[in-house]
């Protein structure tokens, strides 16, 4: 498959966060996903588990069906208590992690807590997919200063040759657990502001690969009109990825 080709697929990530509570349940949600995902032409997948049940999991993985974490620090080794390195989710067969999800923002992860996490996973050859958002919507739109500080900051220090593994995930933070997402229009506008700060940082021809994805109330319902009309290259699902509705999300991106 050519690599053009390649970068026409969509992307689905499945954001498990802290859930299930136990490994039964952990099994039954990976086995339909996997089940669901094997079978598309046009959607790659990656399920992203709690880090307790990566190594379930490994051995499962295809081409189009990847395995992700939701964390790594930024180092490889040393007197770190708690923390989970790149290189241990290399060896338990993760290709993608998640940095800088609003959630640990929240929690007072820095931009340059999240660029140190962006720079060593890039070094250990995993893809990262770095979450951006805005807390809230403001009539003078000093949310896209936001945005935009978010991303430069994000990336600092991340070399050209690496933007082809890079995935950033627009997550309004405002959008996230709402009864209903943010307008494909509007996401039409923010891929297209965000696409554009990327050009402004890297370049236009060097920013091509960099898939960017939309999250916050991602259902089986809006996925199909949030990727169509959004013009974005795949979605972040959260809630929905541990429900029989994660295949329907996918089989509605598959089908655009």
């Amino acid at each position: 498959m050519s690599q053009k080709k390649k970068r026409g697929k969509k992307l689905v990530v499945a954001n498990w966060k802290m859930n299930p509570i136990s490994v039964m349940e952990a099994r039954k949600i990976f086995a339909r996903a996997r089940r669901a995902a094997l079978g598309l032409r046009n959607v790659d997948t990656v399920v992203c588990p709690p880090a307790v049940y990566l190594s379930l999991f490994g051995k499962s993985i295809k081409k189009s069906f990847a395995l992700g974490a939701q964390d790594s620090f930024y180092e490889v080794s040393g007197s770190h208590t708690s923390q989970i390195s790149p290189a241990m989710l290399l060896s338990l067969d993760c290709s993608y992690v998640i940095l800088g999800h609003s959630e640990r923002r929240a929690e007072g992860e820095t931009n340059e807590i999240v660029a140190r996490k962006m720079n060593i996973a890039l070094a250990q050859d995993l893809r990262p997919i770095v979450c951006v958002g805005e807390r809230v919507r403001d009539d003078d739109a000093h949310y896209l200063e936001e945005l935009r500080t978010q991303i430069t900051l994000s990336l600092r220090g991340v070399q050209k040759k690496w933007l082809d593994r890079i995935v950033v995930a627009y997550e309004p933070v405002w959008a996230i657990g709402a009864t209903a997402s943010m307008d494909p229009s509007e996401i039409h506008g923010m891929t297209i502001f965000i696409k554009k700060t990327l050009g402004e940082l890297f370049g236009k021809k060097e920013i091509s690969g960099v898939r960017v994805l939309y999250g916050g109330s991602v259902n089986a319902e809006n996925a199909g009109h949030i990727v169509r009309e959004g013009m974005v290259d795949g979605l972040l699902v959260g809630r929905d990825s541990l429900t029989p509705d994660f295949s329907k999300i996918l089989e509605s991106v598959n089908r655009l």
